[in-house]
């Protein structure tokens, strides 16, 4: 993520990979309530909302990751996404759906070097309980981060076809209110997107969404933390300065929607 975007990742905590790195900052705020409630199994239902067109998620969307720390800024990218989205031609607004973001496909890419860049991998995955020394159903339970979408902000029109057109193509920019779930917990979520959809006569046919500002995500509320010794020993040296481990991950997405037909 939710998802290291949607985006949506979202979703997501995933750059957890400053474990390789020296990003630092003073202690942070303490954490708004979350809640530890899982969530619902696999993809959403059909549409609620009658007149809803079901876009599924293509495999090609991805969601990327960055700590801006002080002294280093860790990237990483997941390149599995999944999810639906259902959208209503006549009230865009009412949009609602669910991105996921594969963890296991997190890959960091801070570095130009390509081995250390696979020790800070193993090392994130490793915090978020998906590395070799957690059981198979402990990996399987952390192993996606999930956006929910709950509502939409928009200004302007929020029927489809009275969005201005160009080529063809309709453009959204929405505020995104949902949460996102991130190693069994889940926290209120906000992202501002652009939603640019194609459209024929019979409405929405495919979007492409990308964040216009980062989800940004708290390590600690997920309980993402040091759980090797490298991180462990990292996480000391720091607290000894004074300093602790960036706190704030920003997760942007760039996935691409489509109906089935």
């Amino acid at each position: 993520m939710n998802p290291k975007n949607l985006v949506v990742v979202f979703i997501i905590g995933v750059t957890v990979s400053t474990i390789g790195s020296g990003g630092c900052s003073q202690k942070s705020p303490e954490p708004n309530p979350v809640s530890s409630a899982p969530p619902r199994e696999g993809l959403a239902p059909g549409p609620s909302t009658p007149g809803a067109l079901r876009l599924a998620v293509k495999g090609d969307s991805t969601a990327t990751f960055l700590i801006d720390a002080p002294l280093e800024k860790i990237k990483g990218r997941a390149r599995h996404v999944r999810g639906t989205l259902d959208v209503d031609p006549n009230d865009v607004s009412k949009t609602r759906g669910e991105v996921d973001v594969d963890l296991v496909s997190l890959e960091t890419q801070t570095f130009d070097d390509p081995a250390r860049n696979a020790s800070q991998t193993e090392h994130a995955h490793n915090w978020m309980e998906l590395g070799a020394e957690t059981n198979l159903l402990e990996r399987e339970a952390n192993r996606w981060a999930k956006l929910t979408i709950q509502s939409l902000e928009i200004a302007g029109p929020t029927r489809l076809a009275d969005i201005p057109a160009s080529g063809g193509a309709r453009v959204v920019n929405a505020t995104v209110h949902g949460s996102v779930w991130i190693h069994g917990v889940a926290a209120p979520a906000t992202v501002r997107v652009a939603a640019t959809f194609s459209t024929d006569a019979s409405g929405a046919t495919s979007v492409h969404v990308t964040s216009s500002s980062p989800l940004t995500v708290s390590l600690r509320k997920h309980d993402i933390k040091p759980r090797d010794l490298a991180g462990r020993f990292l996480e000391g040296a720091l607290e000894k300065t004074g300093k602790k481990i960036d706190d704030t991950v920003q997760i942007s997405v760039d996935l691409t929607a489509s109906s089935a037909s």
